[in-house]
């Protein structure tokens, strides 16, 4: 008897994979390209195991052969069909929203529950989760033990277990593996992305100063004048409030009061009144920036790139909105009021501000990670496809995996790869120190006319650092990713997580080290202040335009790949019924009685091994969009654009105590960067590999890292700092560099209470993670008590004795 599930699933949605010969081949969600000089049978092989059944190592997804000229590499499509991506993706275990409105894990028989009565099985998985599932599926074709080596390459040995795709991708006998664009998809995207005027940060702007504005007009107890600046109202409105002309009324007009003129009535030994200013301020940007309602939505990223970039430019858009635009304000008054006496308490907001920032963020990363189903990825994931072992059959579930010693990955972190970082570490101090050495020298010698040395020498050390410090980089960061490869870690993002904890680690060394020795050992504040400046100003800008403008003038002046010749498609017979399929995930493209020689001549050049393999349609716009796309540059991920928020995010908050106005610059640096990143990933980069995360991984560490020194060196810089010493002539030196380590003290217990006191989940989050748990529960143990009445039916009745 057919279940009621099983009926609506066969009726309504007719899951039958046709081969027929008139069935389209389906969206090609992965192109795999091999090396010109790869030998035929070892093609053949990877698509026999392609299209092959699951139960022999197979992936048993769709495969095409792209037209391509005598001499160069084979190119594949590979695709699957809507019931088997279902099928991966109750495999994969990812979650969906069911019509009840919760996260849970897709179950391919309860798909009713997923997309409804009338809901099609077509809209159910994202591009990005299609895409995903291709590639997992690929790399994830495993040697048998049957499967020595690579057929045509004896010398490419292969262990059990190991992915066949990533050893014929690194000895690059695949060149390029990508997934196409979705021209509609991404044109919808752009228009509601970087060409929009509708930014989310930009238009977000004068909401967040306005809220915040109001917020502090709540804290102080107070509400704006409605009389104007210079009415009654004004005047016994509030002893704190300075009557200024920043108020703003319904009609969103000025009020009758020059700001210029009254802002010399503003008290700033008052804090309250700092406060009350700020929300004035943010009153005449909320009358300068137009607000939109209609934002365009981070979920349109995630759903067409996957989460961690949707991830990223969440991140980027709450750490401009929430943390660098407050303080931006706060930062420029602090620069027009050039008081030392408020320059502590600047100081003490920016760090406990990072704080509640990092604290508030990880609660966010959370909520985003269960509304993308994503928050229940641990180290039992399925293991990376580089990840080597013997395989065994897995203790918890029971699969067969490859199986590796987890002491064997520590000692080979903490006995080899942490001293050799080490080493790396204080090389790269020895060189700047050198270069400082080889400066001050030179400065000596440019004061004796008679020593020949010009300032254009001078700049020499730097200049020579700079270079070396750009190399250096690119060669460190190949150690770092082999030795994290040979750590062997499971999981892909405990793999990411390693690897940018040794990167991060050496470009704090490069980027800070010498900004600390300018602070702490030559303290030149002028000399510190002038760095800060050049980097954030110039520097950020020859980054964006790096990004964009250099690859975009590339790419204009490269040639673009011609289009593809390809076969008459009239010398192409269709079989009405009979005759040869070719294969598992052909599509149905048939030729009737094709001889030896007819098929050498509707495919010249093609290897007769390779013949097999049915090729795309002629007029097929995916062949040339697979050239095109293949000459662009390959999207390495999102380390280079976390890279470039965390230097930035140093520049600001480990050195605010000496260059308030820091946060500013780097508040217009980022309405610029995300345009800019967002031209490079629709334009100029091939579209990037979907990949699920949780969180921003070792990257919410190296803030939070950063965050902590940021009290040490700012209490430091405060405490060197000349005019702040002429605050207090009174105190010895002892007692006030004790004074300091106290204050520097009590902010690292704030910081640490705060770090307690705010719970990484919401509330919500809690809850429904609880009730998840709770209905598992219950349904494991209605499933239980269904086998045991299953098994007492079926077990014959004892006689009573």
């Amino acid at each position: 008897m057919t279940s009621p599930e099983a009926s609506f699933t066969d009726d309504v949605f007719d899951f039958t994979d046709s081969e027929d010969a008139d069935a389209p081949f389906p969206p090609t969600y992965m192109v795999v390209r091999f090396a010109a000089s790869v030998q035929p049978r070892a093609i053949a092989w990877l698509v026999d195991k392609v299209r092959g059944p699951r139960s022999h190592g197979g992936a048993e997804l769709l495969v095409r052969r792209q037209h391509t000229e005598p001499g160069e590499g084979v190119i594949l499509h590979v695709s699957a069909s809507c019931r088997k991506l279902l099928e991966l993706a109750e495999d994969m275990e990812l979650k969906k929203r069911d019509q009840a409105g919760l996260m849970r894990e897709f179950l391919f028989a309860h798909l009713r529950d997923f997309v409804g009565e009338k809901g099609s099985r077509e809209d159910l998985l994202t591009t990005a989760e299609r895409q995903l599932i291709v590639r997992h599926e690929l790399d994830n074709i495993r040697a048998l033990s049957e499967d020595p080596s690579i057929p045509g390459y004896p010398n490419f040995r292969m262990y059990e277990g190991q992915s066949i795709v990533q050893v014929m991708m690194h000895r690059a006998l695949i060149s390029a593996m990508y997934p196409l664009h979705d021209e509609e998809s991404l044109k919808r995207l752009s228009t509601r992305w970087y060409y929009s005027k509708e930014q989310p940060i930009e238009t977000n702007f004068a909401l967040q100063l306005k809220g915040w504005g109001e917020n502090i007009e709540n804290f102080c107890g107070s509400k704006p004048p409605e009389g104007g600046c210079g009415s009654r109202q004004a005047q016994g409105f509030n002893p704190l409030w300075q009557p200024t002309a920043s108020v703003f009324h319904g009609n969103r007009r000025f009020a009758d009061c020059d700001p210029i003129a009254q802002f010399d009535r503003f008290d700033p030994r008052t804090t309250i009144g700092l406060l009350l200013e700020v929300r004035a301020v943010s009153r005449a940007l909320d009358f300068l920036i137009p607000v939109s309602e209609a934002l365009p939505q981070r979920e349109d990223i995630r759903l067409y790139f996957g989460e961690a970039l949707a991830l990223y430019f969440k991140f980027l858009d709450f750490y401009t909105l929430k943390l660098l635009l407050p303080l931006a304000i706060v930062g420029v008054l602090q620069m027009l009021l050039s008081t030392y006496e408020t320059l502590p308490f600047f100081c003490i907001c920016n760090v406990i501000a990072v704080t509640i920032f990092l604290e508030v963020w990880r609660r966010r990363s959370n909520e985003a990670a269960f509304q993308w189903g994503t928050i229940g990825m641990t180290s039992l994931d399925e293991p990376r496809p580089n990840f080597h072992g013997t395989m065994m059959r897995d203790t918890i579930t029971g699969r067969l995996l490859p199986q590796f010693p987890r002491r064997t990955t520590y000692t080979r972190m903490y006995c080899v790869s942490l001293p050799i970082v080490l080493v790396c570490l204080f090389l790269a101090f020895l060189v700047m120190l050198a270069s400082f050495y080889a400066e001050e020298r030179l400065t000596q010698l440019a004061k004796d006319p008679e020593s020949g040395v010009t300032s254009l020498t001078v700049m020499l050390p730097s200049v020579v650092y700079s270079i070396l410090v750009y190399f250096v980089n690119l060669y460190y960061r190949r150690l770092a990713t082999y030795l994290t490869e040979w750590e062997n870690h499971r999981t892909q993002s405990q793999f990411e997580r390693h690897r940018v904890i040794k990167l991060v680690a050496f470009e704090f060394v490069n980027t800070f080290m010498a900004l600390f020795y300018i602070a702490f050992v030559y303290q030149d504040m002028d000399m510190l202040r002038s760095q800060l400046a050049t980097m954030l100003i110039i520097l950020q800008v020859v980054n964006n335009a790096q990004e964009a403008v250099v690859p975009l003038l590339m790419r204009c002046l490269s040639k673009v790949p011609s289009p593809p010749r390809v076969p008459d498609s009239s010398s192409v017979r269709p079989v009405a019924s009979g005759g040869d399929a070719s294969g598992p995930g052909s599509g149905g493209l048939r030729y009737r009685g094709l001889t030896r020689a007819a098929t050498n001549e509707l495919y010249p050049g093609v290897p007769e091994v390779l013949q097999g393999i049915p090729e795309l349609e002629p007029d097929d716009p995916r062949q040339q969009q697979a050239l095109v796309e293949g000459a662009m540059d390959v999207y390495e991920g999102t380390y280079d654009d976390y890279l470039e928020v965390f230097i930035q995010f140093g520049y600001v908050f480990l050195f605010s105590a000496v260059y308030p106005q820091a946060a500013l610059w780097a508040l217009i640096n980022n309405l610029m960067e995300t345009r800019v990143d967002a031209f490079k990933l629709c334009r100029l980069f091939q579209r990037p590999l979907a990949r699920r995360v949780k969180d921003t991984g070792a990257w919410q560490r190296a803030f939070e890292a950063v965050g902590a020194m940021s009290i040490m060196t700012n209490c430091g810089l405060l405490c060197v700092s000349p005019p702040m010493r002429r605050l207090a002539p009174d105190l010895s030196p002892t007692q006030w560099l004790l004074h300091w380590m106290v204050v520097e003290h009590l902010l690292m217990g704030v910081r640490y209470v705060l770090h307690q006191a705010i719970p990484d989940k919401p509330e919500w989050v809690r809850v429904a993670l609880a009730k998840l748990n709770y209905q598992s529960k219950q349904a494991l143990r209605k499933e239980r008590a269904l086998k045991r009445r299953m098994s007492s039916r079926r077990s014959p009745k004892k006689p009573l004795d």
